[in-house]
Protein backbone atom coordinates (compact mmCIF):
# COMPACT_ATOMS: atom_id res chain seq x y z
CA UNK A 1 0.00 0.00 0.00
CA UNK A 2 1.29 3.47 -0.90
CA UNK A 3 -0.08 6.85 1.31
CA UNK A 4 -3.01 7.67 -1.86
CA UNK A 5 -2.32 4.65 -4.30
CA UNK A 6 -0.13 4.47 -7.03
CA UNK A 7 -0.77 3.40 -10.97
CA UNK A 8 2.36 2.23 -12.72
CA UNK A 9 2.14 2.22 -16.49
CA UNK A 10 4.94 -0.99 -17.19
CA UNK A 11 6.36 -1.42 -20.90
CA UNK A 12 5.93 -5.11 -21.01
CA UNK A 13 8.32 -5.38 -24.37
CA UNK A 14 7.92 -6.98 -28.07
CA UNK A 15 6.58 -10.13 -26.48
CA UNK A 16 8.78 -11.92 -25.07
CA UNK A 17 8.28 -12.95 -21.49
CA UNK A 18 12.32 -12.19 -20.68
CA UNK A 19 12.45 -8.55 -22.31
CA UNK A 20 11.12 -6.96 -19.76
CA UNK A 21 13.09 -4.47 -17.57
CA UNK A 22 14.22 -5.33 -14.05
CA UNK A 23 12.21 -2.22 -12.91
CA UNK A 24 9.12 -3.40 -14.64
CA UNK A 25 9.50 -7.12 -12.95
CA UNK A 26 9.79 -5.11 -9.85
CA UNK A 27 6.56 -3.18 -10.27
CA UNK A 28 4.69 -6.59 -10.78
CA UNK A 29 5.74 -8.39 -8.52
CA UNK A 30 4.60 -5.45 -5.69
CA UNK A 31 1.21 -4.66 -7.11
CA UNK A 32 -2.17 -5.08 -5.69
CA UNK A 33 -4.03 -5.32 -8.87
CA UNK A 34 -2.37 -6.65 -12.45
CA UNK A 35 -4.37 -4.75 -15.43
CA UNK A 36 -2.97 -7.28 -18.43
CA UNK A 37 -4.30 -8.41 -21.56
CA UNK A 38 -2.65 -11.35 -23.92
CA UNK A 39 -2.36 -9.16 -26.80
CA UNK A 40 -0.38 -7.01 -24.64
CA UNK A 41 2.05 -9.54 -23.40
CA UNK A 42 3.05 -12.89 -22.89
CA UNK A 43 1.02 -14.69 -20.35
CA UNK A 44 4.45 -16.06 -18.69
CA UNK A 45 5.05 -11.97 -17.43
CA UNK A 46 2.44 -12.52 -15.23
CA UNK A 47 2.95 -15.77 -13.63
CA UNK A 48 6.81 -15.56 -12.55
CA UNK A 49 6.42 -12.07 -11.81
CA UNK A 50 3.08 -11.39 -9.53
CA UNK A 51 2.52 -12.27 -6.30
CA UNK A 52 0.36 -15.40 -5.21
CA UNK A 53 -2.62 -12.64 -3.70
CA UNK A 54 -2.33 -10.64 -6.76
CA UNK A 55 -5.71 -9.81 -8.36
CA UNK A 56 -5.05 -10.15 -12.37
CA UNK A 57 -7.67 -8.40 -14.61
CA UNK A 58 -8.01 -9.46 -18.11
CA UNK A 59 -8.76 -5.96 -20.36
CA UNK A 60 -10.41 -7.68 -22.83
CA UNK A 61 -13.18 -8.41 -20.26
CA UNK A 62 -13.88 -5.04 -19.20
CA UNK A 63 -14.98 -1.42 -20.66
CA UNK A 64 -12.69 1.29 -19.69
CA UNK A 65 -15.12 2.65 -17.68
CA UNK A 66 -14.75 -0.73 -15.49
CA UNK A 67 -10.80 0.31 -15.82
CA UNK A 68 -11.37 3.24 -14.11
CA UNK A 69 -13.44 2.05 -11.51
CA UNK A 70 -10.22 -0.08 -10.41
CA UNK A 71 -8.65 3.02 -10.34
CA UNK A 72 -10.92 4.51 -8.08
CA UNK A 73 -10.72 1.80 -5.65
CA UNK A 74 -6.89 2.04 -5.72
CA UNK A 75 -6.99 5.48 -4.37
CA UNK A 76 -9.94 4.61 -1.40
CA UNK A 77 -8.13 1.81 -0.31
CA UNK A 78 -4.60 2.79 -1.03
CA UNK A 79 -3.67 0.20 -3.50
CA UNK A 80 -1.36 -0.22 -6.37
CA UNK A 81 -2.01 -1.04 -9.63
CA UNK A 82 0.27 -2.33 -12.40
CA UNK A 83 -0.64 -1.75 -15.99
CA UNK A 84 0.95 -3.51 -19.14
CA UNK A 85 1.27 -1.81 -22.20
CA UNK A 86 2.99 -3.40 -25.22
CA UNK A 87 7.02 -2.71 -26.54
CA UNK A 88 7.63 1.07 -24.41
CA UNK A 89 4.33 3.55 -23.36
CA UNK A 90 6.16 6.32 -23.70
CA UNK A 91 6.85 5.89 -27.46
CA UNK A 92 3.85 4.65 -28.30
CA UNK A 93 1.36 2.98 -25.80
CA UNK A 94 -1.68 5.57 -26.20
CA UNK A 95 -1.21 6.20 -22.79
CA UNK A 96 -1.80 9.85 -22.20
CA UNK A 97 -5.15 9.85 -21.74
CA UNK A 98 -5.08 7.14 -19.32
CA UNK A 99 -2.04 9.02 -17.21
CA UNK A 100 -4.22 12.03 -17.34
CA UNK A 101 -7.40 9.81 -15.73
CA UNK A 102 -5.06 8.89 -12.85
CA UNK A 103 -3.66 12.35 -11.98
CA UNK A 104 -7.19 14.13 -12.08
CA UNK A 105 -8.59 11.09 -9.39
CA UNK A 106 -5.71 12.17 -7.35
CA UNK A 107 -3.51 8.84 -7.52
CA UNK A 108 0.53 8.39 -7.67
CA UNK A 109 1.43 7.38 -11.82
CA UNK A 110 4.61 6.81 -12.94
CA UNK A 111 5.75 5.19 -16.56
CA UNK A 112 7.91 2.71 -16.28
CA UNK A 113 9.66 2.06 -20.14
CA UNK A 114 10.18 -1.19 -22.30
CA UNK A 115 12.15 -2.31 -25.02
CA UNK A 116 10.48 -1.52 -28.68
CA UNK A 117 9.91 -4.18 -31.51
CA UNK A 118 11.92 -1.77 -33.88
CA UNK A 119 14.86 -2.01 -31.39
CA UNK A 120 14.76 -5.42 -30.94
CA UNK A 121 13.92 -6.33 -34.87
CA UNK A 122 17.50 -4.10 -35.21
CA UNK A 123 19.57 -6.37 -32.82
CA UNK A 124 18.28 -9.53 -34.35
CA UNK A 125 19.53 -7.88 -37.94
CA UNK A 126 22.63 -7.12 -36.65
CA UNK A 127 22.36 -3.13 -37.80
CA UNK A 128 22.42 0.53 -35.75
CA UNK A 129 19.40 2.10 -37.09
CA UNK A 130 20.84 5.66 -35.22
CA UNK A 131 24.66 6.94 -36.07
CA UNK A 132 26.16 10.04 -37.71
CA UNK A 133 25.28 9.57 -40.93
CA UNK A 134 21.49 8.74 -41.18
CA UNK A 135 18.11 9.91 -40.31
CA UNK A 136 15.41 7.63 -38.38
CA UNK A 137 11.95 7.96 -38.11
CA UNK A 138 9.29 6.09 -36.18
CA UNK A 139 5.85 5.63 -36.50
CA UNK A 140 3.33 3.82 -35.17
CA UNK A 141 -0.36 3.34 -36.95
CA UNK A 142 -1.99 0.98 -35.32
CA UNK A 143 -5.31 1.37 -36.91
CA UNK A 144 -3.22 1.74 -40.04
CA UNK A 145 -3.73 4.48 -42.66
CA UNK A 146 -7.44 5.53 -42.55
CA UNK A 147 -7.25 9.06 -43.83
CA UNK A 148 -5.77 11.61 -46.43
CA UNK A 149 -4.06 13.10 -43.58
CA UNK A 150 -2.50 9.96 -42.63
CA UNK A 151 -1.39 9.60 -45.69
CA UNK A 152 0.24 12.99 -45.78
CA UNK A 153 1.89 11.97 -43.15
CA UNK A 154 4.07 8.94 -44.22
CA UNK A 155 4.45 10.17 -47.49
CA UNK A 156 6.30 13.49 -45.53
CA UNK A 157 8.01 11.54 -43.36
CA UNK A 158 9.54 9.22 -45.96
CA UNK A 159 11.10 12.29 -48.17
CA UNK A 160 13.94 12.38 -45.64
CA UNK A 161 15.06 9.08 -47.80
CA UNK A 162 16.52 7.45 -44.27
CA UNK A 163 15.93 4.65 -42.38
CA UNK A 164 11.62 4.54 -41.30
CA UNK A 165 10.35 1.45 -38.64
CA UNK A 166 6.89 1.62 -39.24
CA UNK A 167 4.08 -0.37 -36.56
CA UNK A 168 1.10 -0.66 -38.64
CA UNK A 169 -1.44 -3.70 -39.51
CA UNK A 170 0.00 -5.96 -42.39
CA UNK A 171 -3.30 -5.89 -44.31
CA UNK A 172 -2.69 -2.24 -45.01
CA UNK A 173 0.48 -2.65 -47.09
CA UNK A 174 -0.64 -1.61 -50.07
CA UNK A 175 -1.11 1.83 -48.50
CA UNK A 176 2.22 1.75 -47.00
CA UNK A 177 3.92 0.99 -49.92
CA UNK A 178 2.69 3.83 -52.05
CA UNK A 179 2.99 6.50 -49.78
CA UNK A 180 6.54 5.59 -49.58
CA UNK A 181 7.00 6.02 -53.17
CA UNK A 182 5.73 8.84 -52.75
CA UNK A 183 7.99 10.06 -50.26
CA UNK A 184 10.72 9.48 -52.80
CA UNK A 185 11.94 6.03 -51.94
CA UNK A 186 13.14 3.87 -54.84
CA UNK A 187 12.01 0.16 -55.89
CA UNK A 188 15.53 -1.65 -55.32
CA UNK A 189 14.72 -0.28 -51.20
CA UNK A 190 15.49 -3.09 -49.30
CA UNK A 191 12.83 -4.07 -46.54
CA UNK A 192 12.47 -6.26 -43.65
CA UNK A 193 8.76 -7.03 -42.15
CA UNK A 194 8.63 -8.81 -38.97
CA UNK A 195 5.60 -10.33 -37.32
CA UNK A 196 5.42 -11.26 -33.71
CA UNK A 197 8.70 -10.25 -32.87
CA UNK A 198 10.84 -12.24 -30.16
CA UNK A 199 8.47 -14.51 -29.68
CA UNK A 200 8.66 -18.38 -30.90
CA UNK A 201 6.21 -17.94 -33.84
CA UNK A 202 7.92 -15.06 -35.36
CA UNK A 203 8.56 -14.46 -39.17
CA UNK A 204 10.94 -12.05 -40.56
CA UNK A 205 10.91 -11.57 -44.18
CA UNK A 206 13.10 -9.62 -46.79
CA UNK A 207 11.87 -7.72 -49.39
CA UNK A 208 12.16 -4.85 -51.66
CA UNK A 209 9.32 -1.79 -51.48
CA UNK A 210 8.64 -3.22 -55.51
CA UNK A 211 7.80 -6.69 -54.17
CA UNK A 212 6.25 -5.64 -50.21
CA UNK A 213 2.94 -6.51 -51.14
CA UNK A 214 3.09 -9.44 -53.18
CA UNK A 215 5.83 -10.96 -50.72
CA UNK A 216 3.76 -9.67 -47.08
CA UNK A 217 0.12 -11.26 -49.04
CA UNK A 218 1.96 -14.37 -49.51
CA UNK A 219 2.87 -15.09 -46.20
CA UNK A 220 -0.69 -13.69 -45.21
CA UNK A 221 -0.06 -11.57 -42.31
CA UNK A 222 -2.77 -9.38 -41.56
CA UNK A 223 -1.89 -7.83 -38.27
CA UNK A 224 0.26 -5.54 -36.37
CA UNK A 225 3.87 -5.88 -37.89
CA UNK A 226 7.06 -3.71 -38.20
CA UNK A 227 8.63 -2.55 -40.68
CA UNK A 228 12.08 -1.62 -40.90
CA UNK A 229 12.70 0.52 -44.35
CA UNK A 230 15.89 1.74 -45.70
CA UNK A 231 19.49 1.39 -47.27
CA UNK A 232 20.54 0.34 -44.17
CA UNK A 233 19.33 -3.01 -44.57
CA UNK A 234 21.81 -3.81 -47.46
CA UNK A 235 25.09 -4.24 -45.01
CA UNK A 236 25.43 -7.82 -45.01
CA UNK A 237 28.55 -7.78 -42.24
CA UNK A 238 27.54 -5.14 -40.26
CA UNK A 239 30.43 -4.02 -37.58
CA UNK A 240 27.91 -5.29 -34.63
CA UNK A 241 26.22 -8.54 -35.73
CA UNK A 242 25.46 -10.12 -32.37
CA UNK A 243 21.70 -10.52 -31.28
CA UNK A 244 20.45 -9.42 -28.04
CA UNK A 245 17.03 -11.13 -29.22
CA UNK A 246 16.78 -14.28 -27.30
CA UNK A 247 14.87 -15.71 -29.80
CA UNK A 248 17.30 -16.41 -32.69
CA UNK A 249 20.89 -15.15 -34.04
CA UNK A 250 21.99 -13.07 -36.16
CA UNK A 251 20.88 -13.13 -39.96
CA UNK A 252 23.14 -14.82 -42.45
CA UNK A 253 25.65 -12.62 -45.11
CA UNK A 254 24.08 -14.63 -47.69
CA UNK A 255 20.92 -14.42 -47.41
CA UNK A 256 18.79 -13.30 -50.74
CA UNK A 257 16.50 -10.99 -51.11
CA UNK A 258 12.66 -12.18 -51.57
CA UNK A 259 13.04 -14.58 -48.99
CA UNK A 260 11.77 -15.60 -45.76
CA UNK A 261 14.13 -15.68 -43.42
CA UNK A 262 14.60 -19.15 -41.30
CA UNK A 263 16.97 -19.26 -38.78
CA UNK A 264 18.91 -22.12 -37.03
CA UNK A 265 18.46 -22.46 -33.05
CA UNK A 266 21.66 -23.51 -31.42
CA UNK A 267 22.67 -24.36 -28.08
CA UNK A 268 25.88 -23.63 -26.20
CA UNK A 269 26.90 -27.15 -26.42
CA UNK A 270 26.59 -27.04 -30.31
CA UNK A 271 28.45 -24.06 -30.70
CA UNK A 272 30.89 -25.25 -28.56
CA UNK A 273 31.58 -28.58 -30.59
CA UNK A 274 31.39 -26.64 -33.61
CA UNK A 275 33.92 -24.44 -32.82
CA UNK A 276 36.02 -27.61 -31.16
CA UNK A 277 35.45 -28.96 -34.86
CA UNK A 278 36.56 -25.84 -36.96
CA UNK A 279 40.26 -25.88 -34.71
CA UNK A 280 40.85 -29.27 -35.26
CA UNK A 281 40.42 -29.01 -38.80
CA UNK A 282 42.75 -25.96 -38.73
CA UNK A 283 45.90 -27.65 -36.65
CA UNK A 284 48.63 -28.64 -38.57
CA UNK A 285 48.59 -32.56 -39.54
CA UNK A 286 51.34 -34.29 -36.29
CA UNK A 287 54.14 -36.05 -37.47
CA UNK A 288 53.93 -40.09 -37.51
CA UNK A 289 55.14 -41.73 -34.43
CA UNK A 290 56.82 -45.21 -34.47
CA UNK A 291 55.83 -47.85 -32.34
CA UNK A 292 58.25 -48.71 -29.79
CA UNK A 293 58.24 -52.51 -29.21
CA UNK A 294 56.63 -54.06 -26.07
CA UNK A 295 58.79 -55.98 -23.81
CA UNK A 296 58.67 -59.86 -23.95
CA UNK A 297 56.23 -61.17 -21.54
CA UNK A 298 58.29 -62.56 -18.60
CA UNK A 299 58.30 -66.57 -19.00
CA UNK A 300 55.30 -68.55 -16.58
CA UNK A 301 55.83 -69.84 -13.50
CA UNK A 302 53.78 -73.05 -13.02
CA UNK A 303 51.67 -72.95 -10.36
CA UNK A 304 52.06 -75.42 -7.48
CA UNK A 305 50.35 -78.51 -7.39
CA UNK A 306 47.63 -77.85 -3.67
CA UNK A 307 48.50 -80.29 -1.15
CA UNK A 308 45.15 -82.57 0.07
CA UNK A 309 44.89 -82.57 3.48
CA UNK A 310 44.11 -85.66 5.62
CA UNK A 311 42.75 -86.40 8.81
CA UNK A 312 45.34 -88.89 9.82
CA UNK A 313 49.27 -87.95 9.97
CA UNK A 314 50.85 -89.20 6.57
CA UNK A 315 53.11 -92.15 6.71
CA UNK A 316 56.30 -92.14 4.49
CA UNK A 317 54.76 -93.03 1.60
CA UNK A 318 52.26 -90.19 1.73
CA UNK A 319 55.08 -87.66 2.67
CA UNK A 320 57.21 -88.86 -0.57
CA UNK A 321 54.01 -88.08 -2.40
CA UNK A 322 53.53 -85.11 -0.76
CA UNK A 323 57.18 -83.67 -1.77
CA UNK A 324 56.54 -84.88 -5.23
CA UNK A 325 53.05 -82.80 -5.58
CA UNK A 326 54.85 -79.77 -4.05
CA UNK A 327 57.44 -79.43 -6.95
CA UNK A 328 57.43 -78.88 -10.56
CA UNK A 329 60.35 -79.72 -12.51
CA UNK A 330 61.19 -83.12 -12.97
CA UNK A 331 64.92 -82.38 -11.89
CA UNK A 332 62.81 -81.26 -8.71
CA UNK A 333 61.11 -84.84 -8.47
CA UNK A 334 64.23 -86.82 -8.94
CA UNK A 335 65.89 -84.89 -6.12
CA UNK A 336 62.80 -85.45 -4.27
CA UNK A 337 62.52 -89.35 -4.61
CA UNK A 338 66.12 -90.15 -4.03
CA UNK A 339 66.23 -87.76 -1.15
CA UNK A 340 62.81 -89.98 0.03
CA UNK A 341 64.49 -93.33 -0.57
CA UNK A 342 67.25 -91.98 1.36
CA UNK A 343 65.32 -91.53 4.23
CA UNK A 344 63.23 -95.10 3.82
CA UNK A 345 66.61 -97.04 3.85
CA UNK A 346 67.70 -95.02 6.53
CA UNK A 347 64.36 -95.99 8.90
CA UNK A 348 65.06 -99.16 7.74
CA UNK A 349 68.51 -99.58 9.00
CA UNK A 350 67.38 -97.89 11.96
CA UNK A 351 64.66 -100.83 12.59
CA UNK A 352 67.30 -103.51 12.21
CA UNK A 353 69.66 -102.00 14.31
CA UNK A 354 66.94 -101.51 17.57
CA UNK A 355 65.59 -105.16 16.89
CA UNK A 356 69.21 -106.24 16.80
CA UNK A 357 69.81 -104.80 20.07
CA UNK A 358 66.75 -106.06 21.85
CA UNK A 359 67.95 -109.49 20.93
CA UNK A 360 71.68 -109.85 20.92
CA UNK A 361 73.36 -113.21 19.78
CA UNK A 362 74.15 -115.66 22.49
CA UNK A 363 71.59 -113.99 25.13
CA UNK A 364 68.96 -116.94 24.59
CA UNK A 365 68.83 -120.33 25.69
CA UNK A 366 69.19 -121.86 22.11
CA UNK A 367 72.42 -121.43 20.43
CA UNK A 368 73.25 -121.61 16.78
CA UNK A 369 74.20 -125.24 15.55
CA UNK A 370 77.60 -123.93 14.49
CA UNK A 371 78.56 -122.39 18.08
CA UNK A 372 77.53 -125.54 19.86
CA UNK A 373 79.72 -127.93 17.44
CA UNK A 374 82.53 -125.13 18.12
CA UNK A 375 81.83 -126.12 21.85
CA UNK A 376 81.66 -129.56 21.75
CA UNK A 377 85.24 -129.65 20.32
CA UNK A 378 87.22 -127.65 22.62
CA UNK A 379 85.79 -129.57 25.64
Amino acid sequence: MTAVGRVSFIGAGPGAADLITVRGAQRIAHANIILWSPMVADALVVRENASSNAEVVDLSRITESEVVEIYRRALRDRLVVARLHVEDPAMAGSVREQYDICRRIGLEVEIVPGVSAASTLAAGLGVELIDDKQTVVLARLDSGIKSTEDADRIAHLAKANGTMAVTMPAAKVEQLGAQLRAGGYAEDTPIVVAYKVSQSDELVLRTTLAELETDVKKQRVWRNAVFLIGQILEERKPKHARSTSLQRPAAAPDIAENETVVLPRRSPGQWVRQARATKRAAAPEAAPVTPVPAPAPPAPVSAPIPVPVEAKAPDIQTQKTTQVKKTASPEEVADAERKSTAKLAEAVKRAERARTQANPPGGGSKRPAKAKGRARRSG
